[in-house]
């Protein structure tokens, strides 16, 4: 898991961005400028999988893959990842390639 720190608290989903869409995400960009930290948020509806136990797993699998790139993604973005239904039976290094694709397709890297 992330620190809070690095986390989007529920009162900033509702800001207006942009969007982009893979097979098994789709990612809303907020630019907010300046030298901030940018933030992360992934949310995994109960219309993806029913069972929390899966839904805490691809929101786990997210958050290690984005652990990965909290250096190189560019300051002062809030990401906002949601899952489509493909999320939940893909394997590890889908989900990695398609966050990967997601943000080099919306020049955050």
């Amino acid at each position: 898991m992330l620190p809070s720190s690095l986390r989007i608290a529920t009162k900033f989903h509702t800001i207006k961005g942009s969007f982009k869409h893979s097979d098994c995400f789709v990612l809303k960009v907020v630019s907010v400028g300046g030298g901030t930290k940018t933030q992360f948020s992934v949310s995994v509806s109960k219309k993806v999988t029913p069972l929390a136990v899966n839904r805490n797993k691809i929101r786990r699998r997210t958050y290690s893959i984005l652990r990965k790139y909290i250096d190189s993604v560019r300051r002062g973005s809030l990401l906002f990842f949601q899952a489509k239904t493909k999320s939940s039976t893909v394997s590890f290094v889908e989900l990695q390639t398609d966050v990967e694709k997601l943000l080099h397709t919306s020049n955050l890297l």
